[in-house]
């Protein structure tokens, strides 16, 4: 180390660096050098992928299906205890897949920890990429880039605090098709989620209406009526934004060239079912059909909260974005 060097280094990190075994071997250089190694690569007509290390990997097929190709190390890779391209016998810990039957992945990404530290859920994470895909198809791979870099230092600080690397591979010859099916998966969670809270709606109602009818409530029945009361303007609330949602996923579908028709339509009596006061305030989004502003704003699914081309074409690197 140089003297600059050293001056820009806490003493204590330099002493772990240069530190030394009875051998006299450099045993600092392991931990400086601890890696996460994932790569993806593609040819006309086979493709591969390896990882070592956290961070995920997600692919999503022409049919808007996503996965994670890479087999998990549920061993190597657990709680905060990783593989690392330095581990002695690394070699050995990679992980890889592998195609050469002609079917290609629509799209790949690569992330660090720190992405899917912030979402816990694959789902969910797999739903972060989803918007990105479809900002890319609405508004061109600089305006996606510009989403992504507003979006990931807000997510580590909301999330994992951690730094975030993204890069995205995807085949521009089909991007177009598959974003009727991305959306299509994203208005079935909708679906799936709005039940569940049709469920949890329903059974708040039944308990708070059996408090009701009750004068002589305990202090704990008490508390819990109005913990229920709390919950059930949450879940209305929350049933209000899916509402929402879904009517502006059902507009990015049209414009995205897909059949409305061909998905499950949403009741809009959910909130009469409820017996709440929002009964009284339909959601005029739904009511009217208000249009999606993706492609005028920024996609709000990159907060935190919550094509052309030839038919060999991979493209890759624009959206590189790397924080921390």
């Amino acid at each position: 180390l140089t003297d600059a060097e050293r001056a820009k280094v806490r003493p204590e990190y330099i002493e772990a660096f240069m530190s030394r075994d009875g051998s006299g071997r450099r045993t600092g250089l392991d931990e400086t050098y601890g890696c996460t190694l994932i790569c993806f690569a593609r040819t006309a007509s086979w493709w591969f992928a390896f990882h070592i290390g956290d961070g995920k990997c997600i692919a999503f097929s022409p049919d808007g299906k996503w996965s994670e190709p890479v087999p998990w190390d549920d061993e190597g890779c657990f709680l905060n205890s990783t593989t690392s391209l330095c581990n002695e016998g690394a070699e050995d810990e990679f992980r890889y897949c592998c195609g050469g039957k002609g079917t290609f992945p629509m799209a790949v990404f690569l992330g660090s920890d720190g992405l899917d530290g912030s979402f816990g859920e694959l789902p969910d994470l797999a739903n972060f990429y989803a918007n990105i895909l479809k900002a890319v198809w609405t508004s061109s791979d600089s305006g996606a880039l510009k989403e992504l870099k507003e979006a990931l230092p807000e997510l580590s600080r909301m999330g994992s605090q951690d730094d975030m690397s993204v890069v995205c591979c995807y085949d521009e010859s089909v991007l177009g098709a598959a974003v009727s099916h991305i959306i299509r998966w994203q208005i079935g969670n909708i679906m799936a989620e709005r039940g569940n809270l049709l469920s949890s709606i329903s059974a708040l109602k039944d308990r708070i209406t059996s408090y009701s009818a009750r004068p002589d409530l305990t202090p704990k029945e008490e508390a819990d009526r109005a913990h229920s009361e709390k919950e059930l303007d949450s879940d209305l609330a929350e049933m209000k934004a899916l509402e929402e949602n879904y009517s502006s996923l059902m507009a990015e579908l049209e414009a995205a060239g897909g059949k409305p028709s061909q998905v499950p339509e949403l009741n809009n009596d959910v909130m009469e079912k409820a017996g709440s006061k929002a009964a009284a305030e339909p959601n005029p989004a739904v009511l009217e059909g208000k249009a999606s502003e993706n492609k005028a704003t920024p996609n709000p699914a990159f907060s935190p909260a919550s094509a052309q081309g030839t038919s060999n074409e991979t493209k890759s690197g624009p959206l590189e974005e790397s924080r921390g």
